[in-house]
């Protein structure tokens, strides 16, 4: 009985960590921590992770069972027994790539870990980008309403007033006509302020997860110095998501060079004959012989090569256009 009546309260718990208004330092804490976005990238970047310890490793062995020399024609056909060359086979191959391509593929893994990594950052970065500007909209739309709102109740008791005035002369009958016509539209922008309220909550909402946020204290000040900005843009996020995509491509070149060397393979076999007969023991291996490189894998190393400039070029417009943004 206890636990139904107990169970309300229970339900409730989650609100209780939504409790208070949130000051721009605490907004900016709980999007970090509550932004699904940001918990995507973070398990992205550990799955990279664990996806680095089989990088550069052997494939699986083969397992091969097989029936050989078995007779179907002369006069030792379908029978096997009486045949001292049909045996049973049982063996196990195991292909080894050659060591660059095996280096290669660690560090193609490696790069995979460092671009999960430079996403995760950039989308925090963006959810505290989109954060911020949420409180601070919702903090200016807030200030001026209450502004506009003093202001509308301060007219509306001149206009009250007006009516007595013009009686008595004091005031002319257009003056009632202006008042009423500068509330109406003070109340346009009422409405207006009201409906960018509503979006700047459901945007701290989104990114908080804070159902109904109120906001409290003061609008932060941002002091903005143009040459210390220029000279980190290098170090900005989306700088380092392209430079760990260019560290991608790069890898992927060596991969493609690696496929001009020849792969190995080693396999043994057991071979079981008649009791009568002696067993069999195979040994061998096997070198790929990569004889037509200009066709196939020089074309993949100029297709990588390709699109490894394809991000450097990129990454300079980006830069360009960074620096334009602040103004050179």
């Amino acid at each position: 009985m206890r636990l139904f009546v107990c169970l309300p309260l229970l339900a409730a718990i989650p609100g209780v960590a939504f409790a208070g208004p949130l000051t721009f330092d605490a907004a900016l804490q709980r999007a970090r921590q509550e932004a699904p976005s940001i918990k995507a990238k973070a398990l992205a970047a550990e799955a990279a992770r664990s996806a680095r310890g089989g990088a550069g490793s052997l494939p699986d062995p083969t397992l091969a069972v097989g029936l050989d020399s078995f007779p179907i024609s002369g006069p030792l056909a379908f029978a096997p027994g009486q045949d001292n060359f049909t045996m049973a086979r049982v063996g196990v191959s195991q292909d080894i790539p050659n060591l660059a391509k095996r280096r290669a593929q660690r560090a193609r893994a490696d790069s995979d870990i460092k671009a999960a990594d430079a996403d995760t950052a950039f989308e925090a970065r963006s959810v505290e980008v989109g954060t911020a500007l949420a409180w601070i909209n919702l903090a200016y739309a807030e200030r001026r309403l209450t502004a506009l709102d003093d202001l509308l109740a301060r007219l509306e008791r001149v206009v009250r007033t007006t009516p007595s005035a013009v009686a008595s002369g004091n005031a002319r009958p257009a003056q009632t006509l202006a008042g009423r016509q500068a509330i109406a539209s003070l109340e346009d922008r009422r409405s207006e302020l009201v409906s960018n309220i509503a979006r700047a909550r459901a945007a701290l909402t989104r990114w908080t997860g804070d159902p109904a946020p109120e906001i409290a204290g003061s609008i932060p000040d941002f002091p903005v110095d143009g040459a210390e900005l220029r000279a980190g843009l290098d170090r900005l996020p989306t700088m380092a998501m392209i430079d760990a995509q260019s560290g991608q491509a790069m890898a992927d070149v060596r991969m493609a060079d690696a496929n001009r060397r020849s792969d190995f393979g080693v396999n043994l076999a057991y071979q079981r004959r008649d009791p009568r007969f002696g067993d069999y023991v195979s040994a061998g291996v096997t070198v790929s012989l990569p004889f037509f490189t200009r066709s196939r894998q020089n074309a993949g190393i100029a297709a990588a090569q390709e699109n490894a400039g394809r991000i450097l070029a990129e990454r300079d417009a980006a830069l360009r256009a960074l620096a334009a943004d602040l103004g050179g």
